[in-house]
């Protein structure tokens, strides 16, 4: 079973002060999450969270550049993805959101994920954290463009 058309995004997880200094040295990304990937990370991206009132932190639709505190606070969050993560089986299954207007059980999507691919972005996301606070520079978050893939198969497959 596949999707007529779905929009798929990564979030790319530099060592840098800001996008323009990204771009211009060209420096790689250390962790790319996929959309699956970030919607297990979303809950700790809320809580890591210190402006309630910030929509764009760490969304797949803009930029976060993540220094001082914040550097801190995420690590810390993610410490208990891990935590949380060695309680799940091998394989299990993550809400990535709805088919059609209506949220409820019976229009949720799924996507199944390994618990070990998590386990390794995770430890990939706090060595970044930790680097940067070693060396008192920021991370910088940058979304992919967004695009259009026709018959992209079934997430629940």
């Amino acid at each position: 079973m596949s999707h007529p058309t779905s929009i798929y995004t990564h979030l790319y997880f530099h060592l840098g002060p800001d996008r323009a200094t990204i771009d211009a040295q060209a420096i790689p990304h250390r962790v790319v999450l996929d959309d699956w990937s970030y919607a297990f990370f979303s809950r700790y991206f809320q809580q890591a969270q210190l402006d309630p009132h910030d929509t764009a932190f760490l969304d797949q639709g803009g930029e976060t550049v993540l220094s001082g505190y914040q550097l801190h606070r995420l690590k810390v969050e993610l410490e208990e993805a891990l935590l949380d993560l060695s309680a799940r089986p091998d394989t299990f299954h993550i809400l990535v959101g709805w088919r059609g207007v209506e949220r409820s059980q019976e229009t949720e999507i799924h996507y199944r994920q390994q618990r070990d691919d998590l386990r390794d972005e995770t430890q990939q996301l706090i060595a970044l954290l930790q680097d940067a606070i070693d060396q008192q520079q920021s991370v910088v978050a940058l979304s992919s463009e967004l695009y259009w893939v026709a018959a992209a198969p079934d997430p629940r497959d």
